[in-house]
């Protein structure tokens, strides 16, 4: 076997080493441009949404978008907790498909029923009236409050999170409720004058 001079073998480590730097800044560069494409395809992306104006077409462009632009063969899009009022806008299309969501309110229909058929039976609730009307006042009193608690702030100055505040709207949508199924209004006034 030949003899190595040091320096020969400290040039075959510094070739070995530069190989290895080469190698991990090809890795680098590769990472690069997959990140640049993941980013261009981020920017079309996010363009296609901005430009749609259309709301109700929002939940079809992001999940084609996605679909498209980032190669996925099956995307969908389910929501939790989206506010009535976007879900209103695509017709309850995507409420329906929750294998829940008729048992749950059905059940407070079924509340509300019950409530109506033993006031009438006592006489202390106006014969007529259907559940299903006093729970969408009731709901739609106890939404309102809810949604649009920082648009009355910014708007009015009104603070409706105060603890007092959400007594004093409690206490008037439940007074308001009562008037209107109440057999005798007056009643009513009496007895939430009294509280």
């Amino acid at each position: 076997p030949r003899a190595v001079s040091l320096q020969e073998r400290q040039m075959d480590l510094l070739r070995e080493r530069l190989k290895g730097f080469e190698h991990k800044i090809m890795e680098m560069i590769r990472h690069g441009q997959e990140n640049a494409a993941i980013a261009d395809r981020l920017h079309r992306y996010t363009r296609s949404l901005l430009i749609t104006t259309d709301a109700a077409a929002l939940p079809d462009v992001l999940v084609r978008e996605l679909m498209h632009q980032f190669m996925i063969p099956q995307a969908s899009l389910r929501l939790w907790g989206v506010a009535a009022a976007h879900e209103n806008i695509h017709h309850g299309r995507h409420i329906k498909t929750l294998p829940t969501i008729e048992t749950l309110n059905s059940g407070a229909i079924a509340v509300v029923q019950n409530i109506c058929r033993r006031g009438v039976a006592d006489g202390v609730i106006r014969p007529g009236l259907r559940p299903i009307d006093i729970y969408m006042s009731i709901a739609a009193a106890s939404f309102f409050n809810i949604s649009n608690r920082y648009t009355f702030r910014a708007i009015f100055g009104h603070d409706m999170t105060r603890s007092s505040e959400v007594k004093t709207r409690r206490d008037s949508v439940t007074e308001m409720i009562l008037r209107y199924v109440a057999a005798d209004g007056d009643k009513v006034a009496a007895v939430m004058k009294a509280d």
